[in-house]
């Protein structure tokens, strides 16, 4: 008697593989694919308090300075987040077996465990699937809960952006436009201008005319035009500029939907 698979069963098997996998991969230490067999990191009692430096914002570019070679500090973000890992300089240091890490935003990378150029150079995360959401996750564990690395600031993520683009930048990061520039008010502005931030309704937003008028009227953020200011109110938008330009980076500018 000949025996076939269905097509349910063989669905089921597929997912009990995959979901081994999944345990696998979390309940073990993860080891980027093709990368030299190097001891895994540990987690190190600090023999003293090291000072922490004021948390800034990096380009893509400028985090690349941080790799560790000629005796640099050694940098990697993950989801946005710069961790200063320069302790591990045996694991992340120039010709460890992670060093391609150092000085990148290397979500993607640990998320597919890839030194692949395509995964190193590329930011996006969106395309992840489960069990790389997975792994990713437990790597931000690593970094911030067992190894309790210093986060040193933020990956500012240069690009313009049209209104409807930018209301998705409410929670981390957080962005706030004005006057058309987009500006990442999440290093020293998260209290306001986050979730539970007394200026949140501003979070995603172009505050042009808000801001200009003290209010939070809804109808002004809906239109965010100069249009029938005031001199005093044009006073007030400039001074709200100047605090911007002072205190926080640039993103890019709004533009016109296509």
């Amino acid at each position: 008697m000949e025996f076939s698979l269905s097509n349910d069963v063989v669905v089921a098997a597929v997912a009990v593989a995959a979901a081994y996998v999944v345990y696998s991969y979390l309940s073990t230490p993860a080891t980027p694919t093709h990368a030299p067999v190097s001891k895994a990191p540990s987690k190190e009692k600090p023999t003293g308090e090291p000072e922490v430096p004021q948390q800034r914002y990096f380009t893509l570019d400028e985090l690349r300075e941080f790799n560790g070679e000629g005796d640099k500090p050694i940098y990697i973000a993950i989801k946005g987040v710069v961790y200063d890992v320069s302790r591990r300089r045996d694991f992340y240091g120039p010709g460890e077996g992670y060093h391609l890490f150092a000085g990148r935003e290397a979500a993607r990378a640990l998320a597919k465990m890839s030194f692949e150029p395509a995964d190193l150079d590329n930011t996006d995360i969106s395309d992840l699937n489960f069990m790389e959401k997975e792994i990713l996750k437990d790597w931000v564990d690593k970094f911030t809960d067992y190894n309790s690395y210093p986060i040193v600031g933020r990956v500012l993520q240069q690009k313009d952006l049209t209104l409807d683009e930018l209301s998705a930048y409410t929670v981390l990061p957080v962005y706030v436009a004005l006057r058309g520039v987009i500006y990442d008010v999440t290093l020293g502005g998260l209290e306001h201008y986050g979730p539970n931030g007394g200026y949140k309704m501003f979070a995603g937003r172009d505050a042009t005319r808000a801001l200009a008028l003290m209010s939070f009227d809804q109808e002004n953020l809906d239109h965010p035009t100069e249009e029938g200011l005031t001199e005093t109110q044009i006073k007030t938008l400039a001074d709200w500029e100047a605090k911007f330009q002072s205190k926080y980076r640039v993103v890019g500018k709004v533009v016109a939907s296509s």
